[in-house]
């Protein structure tokens, strides 16, 4: 949880912070009419030379760091909350280049706003330029294990010749080398699935800014029966790579449909640059 920083305000209001941008006239007033975190609340662009963040007022009796914690452990008022900071970030990427700051980022003052935009002007500026006219892409590639193994011939010829070899031994012997042929099968299973999908994030990867590999996620988590083999972030140009990055996965997914493997791409955005925004080292939130 973000930390709180700075004194209470006298009208007793704090800022909920979605992101930092160039201070930018042409958007304030327009901004000015969307709805904010809280129902009765609206969108500001509060400038701070030439930077700005983008916020709404909220009430500092439910978002005190204690409160707040509490709040995040109601299913109901978080699901309604942080779907509106999803929608609120994609509206602002869509008109201008931003930085995009966690859901829950509070300060209680301007004051505290002021101290942590100065703190981190240089830093800021730099992100913003760099992340200009780009946007994130998500790309996840499922597989259904048991239609690719019944697909690839070459790996169910070499299991075959193996399970031959093993079927001369003795009873105790066989049952250990069959534990191993297991292991075994599932590590070729693998290194296949690995190299088709290396095989498209190397073409992704030359049209990216920005890149990151991330943990994939279990059946529990994504509720699909497909096993997930592959979860990874891009940044890329949107005018110079979307359509050519976009090709790229349709390509391979049609690929992987004429071959029948059970190989399934999701891909997802574009997105403002959660993962790539770079302040994340010193984080600029929650300044006292």
């Amino acid at each position: 949880m973000n930390k709180v920083g700075g004194e209470m305000t006298l009208d007793n209001q704090y800022f909920y912070v979605y992101a930092f941008s160039e201070a930018r006239s042409d958007e304030k007033n327009e901004l000015e009419e969307v709805q904010g975190i809280e129902e009765g609340t609206f969108v500001e662009m509060l400038t701070f030379g030439d930077l700005a963040a983008v916020v709404c007022r909220v009430p500092a009796e439910d978002y005190e760091e204690e409160t707040l914690k509490s709040q995040l452990e109601n299913i109901n008022w978080l699901q309604t909350r942080a779907f509106h900071h999803h929608e609120l970030m994609n509206y602002l990427h869509s008109r201008m280049t931003i930085v995009p700051l966690k859901f829950g980022t509070i300060y209680k003052n301007t004051e505290s706003l002021k101290k942590a935009i100065n703190a981190k002007q240089d830093t800021l500026s730099k992100a913003l330029g760099f992340l200009k006219d780009k946007e994130e892409w998500n790309v996840k590639i499922f597989v259904d294990q048991a239609q690719f193994f019944e697909q690839e011939d070459d790996l169910k010829r070499e299991i075959k010749e193996k399970r031959e070899e093993i079927d001369h031994l003795s009873k105790g012997k066989r049952f250990f080398a069959q534990k191993k042929l297991d292991q075994y099968i599932e590590g070729m299973i693998q290194e296949k699935i690995d190299l088709y999908c290396e095989s498209l994030h190397e073409k992704l990867k030359v049209k990216s800014a920005r890149l990151e590999v991330k943990k994939n996620w279990n059946q529990q988590v994504t509720g699909r029966d497909e096993t997930m083999a592959w979860n990874s972030v891009y940044l890329i140009e949107a005018d110079q790579y979307r359509e050519e990055f976009q090709q790229e996965i349709k390509d391979f997914q049609s690929d992987m449909n004429d071959k029948e493997i059970g190989l399934i791409v999701e891909c997802t955005g574009p997105w403002p640059a959660y993962h790539f925004a770079d302040v994340t080292s010193d984080p600029v939130e929650g300044v006292d």
